[in-house]
This record gives C-alpha cells, sequence and structure tokens, in this order.
C-alpha cells in the first residue's frame, strides 16, 4: 500500500470528527465541503465504499434548500462515518 494511501487511512478520525463538529453546528456548507474532498481522495485511492457514501452526502448537500437541515442528512452522515470507521479499522 503506498504511503499517500496510508496517510488517507491515518486521515479518518480527524475526518470524521471534522464531519461532527460541522453536522452539529449545522454548517451544511462546510459539510459539503468535507464530503466533496472525501469523495475526491476516495476515488483516486480506488476506496469505492467510502466514495459511494461521501458521493452520496455531496449530491443530497448539493441539492438542499434554505428550509434543509442538518437533520435531514443524518443518515448519510452516519453512513459516512460508519464506513470510515471501518476502514480505519483496518
Amino acid at each position: 500500500m503506498s504511503d499517500l494511501v496510508i496517510s488517507f487511512k491515518q486521515s479518518f478520525a480527524l475526518e470524521s470528527e471534522t464531519i461532527t463538529q460541522h453536522f452539529i453546528s449545522e454548517d451544511l456548507a462546510a459539510l459539503q465541503k468535507d464530503s466533496h474532498r472525501i469523495l475526491g481522495a476516495a476515488q483516486m485511492f480506488g476506496l469505492d465504499e467510502i466514495a459511494q457514501s461521501a458521493q452520496s452526502l455531496d449530491r443530497a448537500l448539493l441539492r438542499r434548500t434554505q428550509k434543509s437541515s442538518a437533520n435531514d442528512f443524518k443518515a448519510l452522515v452516519d453512513t459516512l462515518q460508519s464506513v470510515l470507521k471501518k476502514y480505519n479499522e483496518s
């Protein structure tokens, strides 16, 4: 495994914490940037399960409306965090 992939995997705990902070503060713009950043890196390293979860959250956040709240995205956030945790432990 390349050093870059190892470094990316080691960042999962921090990424998950950042997602949690943005979710709790309902900073949906920052949450979208988080998911987009994770999506790009996961695609680059061929981590398809992470990429799919990040893409689902990213797309949903891009389609949000003014009435959207963080709770509208809770299931997608939970799924992405679960996948990050799984890969972090492997």
